[in-house]
Formats: structure tokens, sequence, C-alpha cells
């Protein structure tokens, strides 16, 4: 996927879904199977940095996504 294409509501999309995916997995009691394994699978922060890159470079208003561990 080409994400210079997309258009600035398509990345803002992208965007808040795997904040959501985050946001779920973290919300799972320890113990059970996280359902998106967003911080298992680096694929996930990849996808979601080059996602914020973008959004920079079009001076987009966005949350950054806070990767920092949860305890």
């Amino acid at each position: 996927m080409n994400i210079s294409e997309l258009s600035d509501n398509g990345l803002l999309s992208l965007h808040a879904g795997v904040a959501k995916a985050l946001a779920a997995d973290d919300a799972t009691p320890p113990g059970q199977e996280k359902p998106y394994g967003a911080r298992e699978y680096a694929d996930w922060k990849a996808w979601g940095d080059a996602l914020e890159v973008e959004l920079r470079r079009r001076q987009a208003n966005f949350n950054e996504i806070d990767w920092s561990e949860r305890k």
C-alpha cells in the first residue's frame, strides 16, 4: 500500500484503527489472549509509525500513539 496516495481521512482512520487495537489489547486482563497482538507483532508499531510520519508530513492534527508499556 502506498501511504502517500491515501487521503487525509483514510490515513486518520487507519491510524485510529492501530490505536484502538493497541487499546483493546491493553484492556485485556492478564492471562487472556490479546485480540490483536499489537505489542506482540512488530508490524503493528511499524505500521503506526509509518502512518504518523505521513500525517506529520501533511501537518495533520492527530494524537500520537503511546507505545510505552502498560502495567
